[in-house]
């Protein structure tokens, strides 16, 4: 009896041992598969964030180099404006009419939203814009600018051009050019 009491005690420590095993692996195999997908997961989401972010540089890179061009071409503008000799004429002669008109003309022809020409003081001697809605001309006389964060820093030290927030939500580009007689052109 003792011997088949031996035989079953080690059948069964035989199995037990075999299960043990048996759990042992797939606890193992488990644990290095989680461990497996958790090291893939972060490598991947490592990767989907240098991605995003060399993108984003590079789509910052793109806007800044067309705000650049833009600007330097507001200042080419406003330079070239400011040597238009009719334009000069009009202003240190104050004749509004013939200032409007070649404004008009002018802003047609460099496809600029407001070309305004102001006084050493910073005030507007006269500011052409788009037609409104019934095609009339926008004109205006008088309006204050030297208050413009822009206007004060040509005006300072010199920088002709700059951004600003447009009440429409987009980006307006602002150049200012040193006119020789009466007023500074923008």
């Amino acid at each position: 009896m003792n011997s088949r009491r031996e035989k079953a005690k080690r059948i069964v420590f035989g199995a037990s041992m075999q299960a043990r095993l048996i759990l042992a692996f797939c606890l193992l195999s488990v644990f290095a598969a989680a461990t497996g997908a958790a090291a893939y997961y972060y490598m991947l989401t490592n990767d989907f964030r240098a991605r995003v972010w060399r993108e984003i540089e590079a789509t910052a890179d793109i806007q800044r180099i067309a705000i650049n061009e833009q600007r330097e071409r507001a200042k080419l503008i406003a330079a070239n404006l400011a040597g238009d000799t009719v334009i000069r004429q009009a202003a240190a002669d104050a004749d509004e009419k013939k200032l409007d008109d070649m404004l008009m003309l002018r802003l047609r022809d460099v496809a600029a939203d407001y070309i305004s020409v102001t006084d050493e003081n910073g005030v507007a001697i006269s500011i052409a814009g788009p037609a409104d809605e019934n095609g009339a001309r926008r004109i205006s006389h008088g309006v204050p600018v030297f208050l413009d964060p822009l206007f004060k820093r040509a005006v300072a030290d010199g920088n002709p051009s700059g951004l600003e927030l447009c009440g429409s939500g987009g980006v307006c580009m602002n150049a200012y050019a040193k006119m020789s007689g009466r007023g500074r052109l923008s």
